[in-house]
């Protein structure tokens, strides 16, 4: 048992990137074309922008293709693609690439070409695209909330989500085990021990972040409270109503 803070919550460090997936057809009668704007992220989450140069090197081997990773101009790496019946084979449908960012440590790219990629003749059109890439940015928090299981989540706005501590519950089996403590709180009473534990587990019911529940405070309390507030107020009413009178009064005996 302990409180539930955000220590170590409040920020979501950068992830280098290591799978790229590509989708899209590109032409398999073109020599040479060039898919732009693949973003990485480095260790630190620093994002670089990289791009992949196919040339078709169909005269050597049918259905094969160079592909060279490229960051502006410096080449990264190069691997062979293969297609047939206008699909990646196997054994080339992945490329692996070794790149190290300037100041950075290096780290291994694995462009993922084996699933949503084809090469079909389309005249000089190409859809090839990144479509994901499992590296982020670094990230604030954003949002925290709790799930039906008491866990804290906590959202980031680099968009990843972590969770955090559980909420423990506690169980009574009678009115006389409970002791209203303020606050709305309450606490163990007649030596009677609670039952703890965690949502959705042992016969405890679920969290509901968010919800609004029937009042449980004590309602001739909060009008005591109240009545208290209010006289307090008209009290501190009369110090100023007075103190305008003295003024008043002393104002015009000045003037006399």
């Amino acid at each position: 048992m302990g409180d539930i803070t955000l220590d170590g919550l409040r920020l979501s460090p950068g992830k280098a990137s290591s799978a790229l997936r590509l989708a899209g057809n590109f032409s398999s009668t073109v020599p040479q074309q060039t898919v732009p704007a693949l973003k990485v992220f480095d260790s630190l989450g620093q994002e670089h922008t990289l791009s992949l140069q196919l040339t078709n090197t169909e005269a050597t081997k049918p259905g094969s293709w160079k592909a060279e990773l490229l960051e502006g101009t410096t080449s990264v790496g190069t691997s062979e693609l293969v297609f047939v019946d206008g699909r990646p084979t196997a054994e080339t449908g992945k490329l692996t690439f070794s790149y190290t960012p300037e100041g950075r440590p290096g780290q291994e790219l694995v462009l993922d070409l084996s699933a949503d990629v084809t090469s079909f003749a389309s005249g000089t059109l190409s859809t090839l695209a990144l479509s994901s890439q499992d590296g982020h940015a670094p990230g604030n928090l954003t949002k925290v909330s709790f799930d039906a299981a008491g866990t804290l989540v906590a959202t980031y706005a680099n968009g990843q989500v972590a969770k955090g501590p559980r909420l423990a519950l506690g169980r009574f089996t009678t009115l006389d085990a409970v002791q209203d403590l303020g606050g709305s709180q309450f606490g163990e009473a007649g030596g009677i021990a609670w039952l703890h534990g965690a949502a959705g587990e042992a016969g405890f019911g679920s969290v509901r972040a968010g919800m609004l529940e029937m009042s449980n405070v004590d309602l001739s309390r909060e009008f005591t409270d109240l009545v208290v507030m209010q006289r307090g107020y008209q009290a501190a009413s009369q110090v100023i109503s007075t103190a305008n009178d003295m003024l008043q009064e002393l104002f015009g005996m000045k003037h006399k």
